[in-house]
C-alpha cells in the first residue's frame, strides 16, 4: 500500500513544543461558537478537525496541560501548550471511540483540510459568520449535528 505524498499531515503550537501528527486525511471540519470553545481558543469561535483517535499521535504530550470545562459530559479534555499557551488538542471518548479535535488553524498544511461544514452553537456566537454555510443553534441541533458528522467520517 502506498502512501499519498501528502501525508501525514502536521499540526503544532506556535513554538514548536507539541506536534499532532495525522496519518490518515481529515475528513470533516466545522465550526463551533459555544462558550467553552471561545474561553479555550480566547477567539469568537473555534474551527476545528476531527481526527479519530487510531490516526492521530501527539509528540510532546508532557507539554500539554488539559483542563475539562463542563463537568457534565459530553465534557471534551482541551490541551494547550505550556510553553506558548495555544490550543493544540481537545479530545472525547474512550478507547477504540476516542476522537481528537485539532485546531485547524495549527495544521501545517490547511489547504488540504476539508471545508468547514456548519456552524454550530451559533445562538452563543459573538459576531455573525459571512457565510452561507448551515448554522445550528441551541445544544441538541448542534449536537446532533456534530454527531452526524463524525459518523459520516
Amino acid at each position: 500500500m502506498t502512501v499519498p505524498n501528502d501525508l501525514p499531515m502536521q499540526a503544532r503550537c506556535e513554538c514548536g513544543a507539541c506536534v499532532v501528527t495525522v496519518k490518515t486525511r481529515p475528513k470533516a471540519r466545522f465550526v463551533c461558537h459555544c462558550q467553552y470553545c471561545q474561553a479555550f481558543t480566547g477567539r469568537d469561535y473555534s474551527d476545528v478537525t476531527p481526527v479519530r483517535g487510531g490516526d492521530l499521535t501527539l509528540t510532546g504530550a508532557e507539554h500539554v496541560h488539559y483542563k475539562t470545562y463542563r463537568r457534565l459530559p459530553p465534557n471534551l479534555a482541551r490541551g494547550r501548550c505550556i510553553h506558548c499557551d495555544q490550543p493544540i488538542i481537545e479530545s472525547i471518548g474512550p478507547g477504540p471511540f476516542k476522537t481528537f479535535f485539532v485546531p485547524s488553524r495549527t495544521f501545517d498544511r490547511p489547504a488540504l483540510l476539508p471545508a468547514p461544514a456548519f456552524h454550530a452553537f451559533y445562538n452563543r456566537r459573538v459576531a455573525d459568520a459571512p457565510d452561507a454555510l448551515p448554522k445550528h443553534s441551541g445544544y441538541w441541533p448542534s449536537q446532533l449535528a456534530i454527531i452526524g458528522l463524525l459518523t459520516k467520517a
